[in-house]
């Protein structure tokens, strides 16, 4: 079982989780991004985040499967009937998610449609946190310049966790890094030390709890950019590791 958080860490007020509840007045305002994680038709599993500026509303969403950004522009700002269309590289519409937020903003409902068919796959979507920052630049607040490294650095972690690549994992971790050992709070100079106790830190439990985490669209803050809904991870600027709650 994992353990909690506040036992994992040398500093709890640096590694807690940061999540908020949604709310219609927070859109507009900071937060500025509103994340929501669901399905369509029940089948394909996807998160997206709305991006509310005044009366304009952006969008991007991804499959779990994928992890590919797709950009999304609203045609109707409406709450009450909110459509988002989903455009190619060249500019050309290829499929558009048309539904209603819930009055507090936690639920995102509809259909999704492809372009040029027919169906109408139901969505479902809700809200899992609030972020600031701007769908080009969601990590400014954990020091980065680039969403783009991050997604790399964590992706390049996230994949070498799964496929069990203790080169590629260590690797890319920013030393000095944090983790437990048999309950010890251990700090981790280099590389060679890591690999010492890899497979006491990355128990089974530890890495299937990473291998379920979501290496995009990340919360973040000052404290850095947090891989997991419990902050399994915490990544810095670069989105390379330096705390692991083990």
């Amino acid at each position: 079982m994992m353990k909690p958080l506040i036992r994992t860490v040398f500093l709890t007020t640096l590694l807690s989780p940061v999540l908020a509840v949604a709310s219609c007045e927070d859109i507009g305002g900071s937060p500025s991004l509103q994340e929501y994680a669901g399905d369509i038709d029940g089948k394909y599993k996807i998160q997206l985040t709305l991006a509310f500026k005044g009366d304009s509303v952006s969008g991007e969403y991804f499959y779990l499967s994928q992890l590919k950004g797709i950009p999304l522009r609203a045609v109707s700002g409406d709450r009450n009937k909110l459509v988002l269309e989903e455009r190619g590289a060249n500019g050309e519409v290829t499929a558009s998610f048309t539904g209603a937020l819930s009055a507090d903003c936690g639920k995102f409902d509809g259909t999704w449609q492809k372009t040029g068919s027919s169906s109408k796959l139901p969505y479902s979507l809700k809200h899992t946190e609030s972020n600031s920052g701007s769908l080009g630049h969601r990590y400014y607040t954990a020091g980065a310049e680039s969403d783009d490294i991050v997604y790399a650095n964590a992706y390049k972690f996230w994949l070498g966790v799964k496929n069990g690549d203790k080169k590629a994992v260590t690797s890319v971790l920013a030393y000095p890094v944090r983790a437990q050992i048999a309950g010890k709070k251990t700090t981790f100079r280099n590389a060679s030390q890591f690999s010492a106790s890899y497979d006491a830190i990355f128990t089974p439990a530890y890495r299937q709890a990473v291998i379920d985490a979501v290496p995009r669209n990340m919360g973040s803050s000052w404290r850095g950019v947090m891989l997991g809904e419990q902050g399994e991870v915490w990544l810095n600027h670069l989105g390379k590791p330096f705390a692991l709650n083990n």
